[in-house]
């Protein structure tokens, strides 16, 4: 099953502010599962977003170890969280839902240029652009 669709830019910054959430309250993961079922009206996650969403969260340690292996002169600690939200929400969508690499990375870079640190466009380019 798909959970993602490539061109749903609205659902994709949707499940990103998401991820940025877990990261800002300090969350577990079981916590932000837990946060996502009670609130699921105010995200206004379809099943198919909120399926995507819990794959993602069982996803992050692997991912995140993934991401630092491609950021050999970055230190994971000292990215900001929602640049952070966006690696992990477009290595998953990669990796996890193989949706297409070069879609992701635009898409990502899209984001990134508007709602992130001036240049942090380039480190998300790189380091999604280094996945397989």
């Amino acid at each position: 099953m798909n959970y993602l669709h490539e061109f749903d830019l609205r659902n994709r910054e949707n499940r990103i502010f998401f991820i940025y959430k877990y990261y800002l309250l300090k969350l577990d993961i079981e916590e932000a599962k837990k946060e996502l079922h009670q609130n699921l009206e105010e995200y206004d996650f379809t099943l198919e977003q909120q399926n995507a969403i819990e794959k993602i969260f069982d996803n992050i340690p692997y991912i995140e170890k993934l991401i630092k292996e491609k950021s050999l002169n970055w230190d994971w600690s000292r990215i900001d969280y929602l640049e952070k939200s966006v690696l992990i929400n477009g290595s998953c969508e990669i990796i996890i839902f193989k949706n297409k690499k070069q879609i992701v990375i635009n898409e990502s870079v899209i984001f990134a240029k508007k709602y992130c640190n001036i240049d942090s466009y380039k480190y998300i380019n790189g380091i999604l652009d280094k996945l397989k």
